[in-house]
């Protein structure tokens, strides 16, 4: 049976004796759940979105290359007026970054192996270059036993260790250089220097890695994001170690040789030179005058403490991507139609810009996550956000101010956030505030001020997360009338669902699709909320459809909370912003002490 069918099924008002055709009282027709709960466009059309993600542990690179080949299969394949296009290929992505980590990460390699040629001389700056070599190549080989995967942080990681991962090799090596050129055996040598530096070294080597657990082990999003580094740092260091206890005084001692003498000769002093006598003599005023010593220390130290305060800071920096996005935040309760047509004004003047190379929509929100550091906004009909792909990912700082302050202009009405993308989790404003209570109405009070002054302060893309209350019609039911008609409240409640949402009286199979039949009032009959007194409910006690309007004191308009949020069982409300042209840090300390003052509270902030 298909859609059309359904005209000809017979029918009847309870308690009648005749039958009629469902299409004499009711229009059939198949379409669309309307409104839609979400919607998708691409360059000004329609869209459909598709997500694709590697299975757990699999190569993003690999996946992307069988899916290129896949679309490439399909082309052929896909119907007349229907285009394929790539909104995010992250495989392409890794790829490029990928190949550029590896070459920062061969010149740091590099820069390293020269410094120690300069610095130590041809042959030991070889020996101390290979155990890096050797170390490093461990390094990979572990990682991919442990299943640390080779991206940013994992690189990153490794250039960080770079300067850590020659230190144990160098002492074992130098001090092997000293015995040796003074005469004692290679073999006695390498056994004396490292029984007495193999412990001190191990220490010195835990305390690193401690140094960067705090990161690798937290629990939260960055946590998430950075485990690689702590991963990599505790992989390559304890190799560092390894090697310096084993290989190193391998090496050392088929290339260090004792150097010939004559006969009575004294040792030679490795110690004679000039810069170190220079040196000697630093240390021993030092250590003279100690005490002025540990005044000169601490007091560098709390300059350093005071001047690390005028340091600007970021957790993470932007994300080199020739793309950004867009967030708007229309009022809530419009209509997801409303919030399309705004958005294609938006879209045509996005499109017109030469630096922009595709535009890709998402309206309702809980759009697809197709990167870790991307966190789609809440879903909303008011809600939606636009990615811009542009020609080169340094035009995109330029061009923020001025797109932001042109939508604006396009949607007054609507919070506009035009971000970058982050290498690092960037859920939300890069400023927030959470206020907590009891009293909504003060909630939103507080809410208020605090946003006024984060605007006054510089802020943009200033929002709360509960954003507006919205109108609603009310019904107010008759108790005692309605029971004497034998009408109860989800008995109300349900002819108003089928009025208005529409009621699913079935499910219509077809194929492999289970399409639902939903029932419900003409469109004109829903237009206006007058009309609601108007709607037939069938009494028990009547035996009869009869008018809402007898059951009913009163309908009203009312405002209501649509978005509540709590957090730890308390009424919370968090606000949003992002600064303009600085950074977070500059702009929380310029309007914290205001907030404050003016809430009476200390509020709990995250940058």
């Amino acid at each position: 049976m298909s859609e059309q069918e359904f005209g000809d099924l017979l029918v009847s008002a309870p308690g009648a004796d005749t039958l009629v055709y469902l299409k004499d009282v009711a229009t059939v027709r198949r379409g669309y759940v309307d409104p839609p709960q979400t919607m998708m466009r691409f360059n000004g059309k329609p869209a459909i979105a598709l997500g694709i993600s590697t299975v757990s542990g699999g190569n993003v690179v690999v996946m992307g290359d069988a899916i290129n080949e896949k679309l490439r299969q399909l082309e052929s394949q896909t119907p007349m007026g229907m285009e394929l296009h790539k909104i995010s290929m992250q495989s392409e992505a890794v790829t490029t970054a990928i190949d550029g980590f590896m070459v920062t990460l061969g010149q740091a390699v590099a820069i390293v192996v020269v410094v120690l040629l300069l610095f130590m001389g041809l042959r030991s700056g070889l020996i101390i270059g290979a155990i890096l070599f050797l170390t490093i190549s461990g390094t990979f080989l572990f990682m991919g036993t442990a299943g640390v995967t080779l991206e940013r942080i994992s690189l990153g990681a490794l250039i960080i260790a770079l300067g850590m991962l020659v230190d144990n090799a160098i002492v074992v090596f130098d001090g092997m250089r000293v015995r040796i050129e003074s005469g004692q055996d290679a073999t006695e040598a390498a056994s004396d220097v490292v029984g007495q530096t193999a412990m001190p070294l191990l220490g010195a080597t835990v305390v690193a890695i401690l140094a960067f657990a705090a990161i690798g082990t937290s629990k939260d999003s960055t946590g998430e994001f950075c485990r690689s580094l702590f991963q990599v740092i505790l992989i390559s260091l304890s190799l560092s170690w390894v090697t310096a206890v084993t290989a190193t005084p391998l090496l050392a001692k088929v290339a260090l040789k004792v150097p010939k003498k004559k006969e009575g000769e004294a040792p030679k002093d490795p110690y004679a030179g000039a810069l170190f006598q220079v040196y000697k003599r630093f240390l021993m005023s030092a250590i003279r005058f100690r005490w002025v010593t540990v005044a000169v220390v601490l007091g560098i130290f709390l300059a350093a403490l005071v001047g690390v305060g005028y340091v600007d800071q970021m957790f993470f920096p932007n994300s080199t991507r020739a793309q950004f996005f867009i967030e708007y935040y229309f009022p809530e309760g419009t209509h997801i139609r409303e919030t399309e047509a705004r958005l294609e004004k938006v879209e045509e003047y996005l499109r017109s810009r030469e630096e922009v190379t595709d535009l890709a929509t998402a309206i309702g929100g809980t759009d697809l996550r197709f990167i870790l550091t991307y966190v789609p906004i809440a879903g909303s009909s008011a809600n939606g956000v636009t990615f811009v792909g542009v020609t080169d990912y340094r035009l995109i700082e330029g061009m923020m101010k001025e797109v932001r302050e042109r939508v604006e202009e396009i949607v007054p009405d609507a919070v506009i956030a035009v971000r970058k993308f982050l290498l690092g989790p960037g859920e939300g404003g890069k400023i927030q505030l959470r206020i907590s209570g009891q009293d909504r109405a003060e909630l939103r009070r507080m809410a208020s001020t605090a946003k006024q002054i984060l605007r006054e302060g510089g802020a943009v893309a200033v929002r709360d997360e509960w954003k507006n209350a919205v109108k609603v019609v009310r019904p107010y039911l008759a108790e005692a009338r309605a029971r004497q008609l034998g009408i109860t409240r989800p008995q109300l409640a349900e002819a108003l669902q089928a009025s208005y949402d529409g009621y699913t009286t079935g499910v219509y199979r077809e194929r492999d699709e289970l399409l639902p039949i939903l029932a419900r009032a003409p469109e004109y009959e829903r237009q206006e909320a007058s009309s609601l007194q108007d709607l037939q409910i069938w009494s028990p006690a009547a035996g009869r459809m009869i008018p809402m309007r007898q059951v009913l004191t009163d309908i009203r308009t009312e405002s209501e909370d649509s978005v509540i949020w709590r957090r730890n069982r308390t009424t919370t409300v968090k606000i949003h912003a992002d600064p303009e042209g600085e950074l977070p840090s500059q702009l929380f300390a310029r309007v914290k002490g205001p907030i404050e003052q003016a809430l009476g509270v200390d509020l709990e902030a995250y940058l």
